[in-house]
């Protein structure tokens, strides 16, 4: 009875071993290797170890075992996630398969690709846009604005041109334009204030610059009227710089010989008063061009009377020019 009884348990031992090693063998390498520690160094109870090799013996899920020795060893264990559909022979040939290579080495290989080169481009883009354009521009429009200064006006436009293929800069078309006005470039000055008013919404200082240059410069007030009204006035509508210059350009036109002009240049002022005059800080402004009308139409009782409104306290609000021709004309009816 006793013989039977030892080959019963070595029969159990032997199916046993078998059993494990088998179901062992379906597991991941990193598993098998963290569970073959665990029995060498021996340094958990009989229990502990009886429970993870139970474990094996009822062939629980590899993420399951995987957990259990993580926490028993204090260690990290990835176990893919197609290796609970294959034991570890098949995962082995599975490995070796078109369909893992794509999935795990081809794909997030070109994935990976894909972001470092659009990490790259971004890089690039960045760089170009906010370093290299705007020095290569800046030198650029630098050396033109010194041609200028040195008579070479065709270089200086070439030079323009070069940093506009960089990066445009509005203050560069202002400093151009004024420079070439300064050289009586005045074509090239044009070319300027187009270039401003197409490129920047009809920005309203251009069209003030380009119609006083018109007007003061070169006394062709038709051009200055009709910059004034269809480039400034169509698109900043009842502005008063802008009806500002109207009126002064009507009364230097006016002054030219064209005297029919003078009531449009009134007209001009008296809606200035209508639409600003209650705030304070423009009536005088306003009030003093409408005596520059009344000097220039040599009407002596309306002069004095703005004179009166005027003096004293009042002179500094009068502008420069508007206060040297009052001046002027008080001189001229005394004296002259």
């Amino acid at each position: 009875n006793n013989c039977y009884r030892v080959n019963d348990e070595l029969k159990r031992r032997v199916v046993f071993k078998v059993i494990f090693q088998k179901n062992l063998a379906e597991y991941p390498l990193n598993v098998r290797i963290a569970l073959e520690d665990i029995v060498v160094k021996n340094e958990l109870t009989d229990d502990a170890l009886f429970e993870v090799l139970e474990m094996v013996l009822r062939k629980v899920p590899a993420r399951q075992l995987a957990s259990k020795l993580e926490k028993m060893m204090d260690i990290q264990l990835d176990v893919p996630r197609d290796f609970e559909m294959r034991t570890a022979s098949e995962y082995e040939a599975y490995k070796q398969s078109v369909e893992y290579k794509l999935k795990n080495q081809i794909i997030p290989g070109a994935i990976l690709s894909t972001l470092a080169a659009i990490l790259v481009f971004c890089i690039f883009v960045v760089v170009k846009t906010f370093i290299y354009d705007p020095i290569m521009a800046n030198n650029f429009y630098k050396e033109g604005y010194a041609l200028i200064q040195k008579d070479e006006y065709k270089l200086s436009e070439e030079s323009f041109n070069k940093a506009l293929t960089y990066k445009q800069v509005k203050k560069w078309f202002y400093r151009y334009a004024e420079s070439y006005r300064e050289h009586k470039q005045y074509e090239r000055a044009r070319m300027m204030y187009r270039n401003l008013l197409a490129r920047y919404n009809h920005d309203k200082k251009a069209g003030l610059d380009w119609a006083k240059m018109e007007s003061n410069d070169l006394m062709n007030y038709p051009d200055a009227e009709r910059i004034l009204k269809r480039e400034v006035l169509d698109y900043h509508i009842n502005d008063p710089d802008a009806i500002l210059a109207l009126g002064d350009n009507y009364l230097d036109w006016a002054d030219s010989g064209q005297t029919d002009k003078y009531p449009l240049a009134k007209e001009q002022y008296d809606l200035l008063m209508q639409l600003y005059g209650n705030k304070s800080s423009l009536y005088d402004k306003f009030a003093g061009r409408q005596m520059r009308y009344y000097i220039r139409t040599d009407n002596l009782a309306q002069v004095l009377n703005f004179k009166q409104y005027f003096y004293p306290k009042k002179l500094k609000n009068l502008e420069p020019g508007d206060l040297t021709e009052l001046s002027g004309y008080l001189l001229d009816k005394r004296y002259g």
